[in-house]
């Protein structure tokens, strides 16, 4: 009888949530602001910052990508073991990539939308 009552209980406490996040990983909603907010970030570097050829691209890339993490409130070490669960989960990873996606999609839409409206006003 105790070994019955051991074996459950050793199962019910080894038995956890295959979608529970460990601790120190950051959640899902919060891995896609952050990572959304780098993207833009090295979208705009490739895009404006630089074409100026004197400036060291990995040094700037690094510096803005320790600015997005300041401003999300999140270190390093906390993307990186994030970045690294997620890489070993692409069913969480794959919607996060998704959910960055589709609110691009719907942003550049809208953008494109609001000078469509603009240039009609004016013609």
């Amino acid at each position: 009888m105790r070994l019955t009552i051991l074996v459950i209980l050793a199962l019910f406490f080894s038995c956890k949530s295959r979608d529970s996040i460990p601790e120190g990983v950051l959640g899902t909603q919060k891995m896609e602001k952050v990572m959304t907010d780098m993207l833009m970030s090295e979208s705009f570097a490739e895009s404006y910052l630089l074409l100026d050829t004197t400036k060291k691209r990995d040094e700037w890339f690094t510096g803005e990508l320790n600015k997005v993490l300041a401003i999300q409130d999140v270190t390093q070490d906390q993307f990186r073991k994030s970045l690294n669960y997620y890489k070993t989960r692409p069913d969480l990873f794959k919607v996060i990539i998704d959910t960055i996606n589709a609110r691009a999609l719907r942003n550049r839409d809208r953008v494109y939308d609001m000078k469509e409206k603009k240039r009609l006003k004016m013609d």
